[in-house]
């Protein structure tokens, strides 16, 4: 059996074998999700009390970097293992993967290109939202409470597919806030969608052992047009499910596998 002595990074930052350490660790990580949630979902009241567009993306951009420093210094460890996982048999689900991410990434550029007939101004006003958008959210779901849940379940052996399930479901049912200001029907397409990013992110994270190609792809996808609208949705909800219904699957079973290989070669 190959073995490479491989574990969780969390190991270096927390004693695992010491279950009083983990729980109050894991409450700590919890306490700041919490708050940082808060914050998050919070500061655009602030934001909308100026009238000035140019002070409410100086608010946005300034709350982005406090959020990432704060984030990134409670999140105990960006990385999952102690050193990047060898793929093994999990290859070839990784090239399908990337297969799929270029797909997504590539039919972006077709309607990304609207931005080149907006104003600098706005196309400013869109790339600071969604850097807020992807470092905010990124460390919430697949940062903190990844860490949180995965932390949790450590002597679960499938707890980083638990950890990767539950954290995309998080993460796809804040968008119900969305409700404030878009119709039903879109925001169920939005959270479908949600939740399969939110897998692709985290295996983005696994197989980089990093959170930094999470957060440039989660930029990429929402610096976008929609931005600059009120509705962030899809009101297609079959064609979502079609689309992304098959996705979710291939991710799960991809996540479930490579979690599989982390077994064995821990062994």
């Amino acid at each position: 059996m190959e073995s490479n002595n491989y574990y969780l990074a969390l190991g270096d930052e927390v004693d695992l074998d010491n279950k009083q350490k983990v729980t109050k660790s894991a409450i700590k990580l919890l306490i700041v999700d919490i708050v940082l949630q808060i914050c998050y979902l919070g500061y655009p009241l602030i934001a909308k009390l100026f009238t000035s567009q140019i002070i409410r993306l100086l608010i946005i951009f300034g709350f982005t970097v406090f959020f990432g420093i704060f984030a990134n210094y409670f999140a105990l460890t960006n990385k999952v293992f102690n050193k990047r996982l060898k793929q093994g048999k999990v290859i070839g689900l990784t090239i399908v993967f990337f297969f799929l991410l270029a797909i997504i990434v590539l039919m972006d550029f077709i309607y990304k290109s609207k931005m080149l007939h907006m104003s600098a101004f706005k196309v400013i006003g869109i790339i600071i939202v969604a850097l807020n958008a992807a470092i905010c959210e990124e460390y919430l779901f697949r940062g903190i409470l990844f860490n949180d849940i995965l932390l949790a379940l450590h002597k679960n052996k499938y707890g980083i597919f638990w950890a990767a399930s539950i954290s995309s479901l998080f993460f796809s049912m804040i968008h119900l806030f969305n409700l404030t200001h878009q119709p039903l029907i879109s925001t169920i397409g939005q959270m479908i969608f949600a939740f399969n990013l939110g897998l692709m992110l985290c295996y983005l994270r696994l197989i980089s052992n990093a959170m930094i190609w999470g957060i440039l792809l989660h930029f990429w996808q929402d610096m976008s047009p929609q931005i600059a609208t009120s509705n962030f949705g899809n009101s297609h909800v079959l064609d979502v499910i079609i689309v992304n219904g098959p996705v979710i699957i291939f991710m799960l079973v991809t996540i479930f596998a490579f979690n599989r290989r982390y077994l064995n070669l821990r062994k």
